[in-house]
C-alpha cells in the first residue's frame, strides 16, 4: 500500500496498529477504510513500513505476511540500497544519507551475517559497485 495519499496522522494512526500487532479482524473500520477496506492492501501496508523502518522479523506482525524470513531481509536490504542517495559533484562524489534507513541496518547485523552473510563491509562495496556501474 502507497501511503502517498494518506497524511501523516493517518499513517501514524496505522503505524501504532503495526506496533501494536493488531491483526486484520481487530482493526477499527475507520482504519480499514484507510487502506481501501482491502486485507491486501493492509498487508501490503505492514510490509512497506516494516521495511522502510527494518523492523526485526521474528518480533513484528511482518512474520505473518512474509512467510520466509531469508527473502523479507533480501528485500529489507535491496530497498536500503536502492534508497541511498548519492550526489555527483564535480569530479569527487559526495554521500548525502536521506536518513538512517540507507546505513547498513547494524540493528539486524547478527540475522544478516549469519543468515544472508552480509557484512557491512561488503553491504557498502556492493553499493558502491552499484554507484559507480550507474556512472557510466
Amino acid at each position: 500500500m502507497n501511503a502517498a495519499h494518506l497524511t501523516e496522522v493517518e499513517q501514524e494512526e496505522l503505524e501504532v496498529f503495526i506496533q501494536k500487532k493488531t491483526s486484520w479482524g481487530s482493526i477499527p473500520e475507520r482504519a480499514k477504510k484507510l487502506v481501501g477496506n482491502s486485507e491486501q492492501a493492509w498487508r501490503t501496508y505492514v510490509l512497506g513500513y516494516s521495511i522502510q523502518h527494518q523492523l526485526r522479523w521474528r518480533t513484528n506482525m511482518v512474520r505473518e505476511i512474509v512467510n520466509s524470513e531469508k527473502s523479507y531481509y533480501e528485500d529489507l536490504v535491496k530497498w536500503s540500497r536502492e534508497h541511498f542517495m548519492v550526489i555527483l559533484v564535480g569530479q569527487t562524489f559526495t554521500l548525502t544519507f536521506l536518513d538512517a534507513s540507507q546505513l547498513y541496518p547494524y540493528h539486524l547485523a547478527d540475522v544478516l551475517v549469519k543468515g544472508l552473510r552480509l557484512t557491512p563491509f561488503k553491504y557498502y562495496l556492493d553499493m558502491m559497485a552499484d554507484v559507480m556501474k550507474s556512472g557510466e
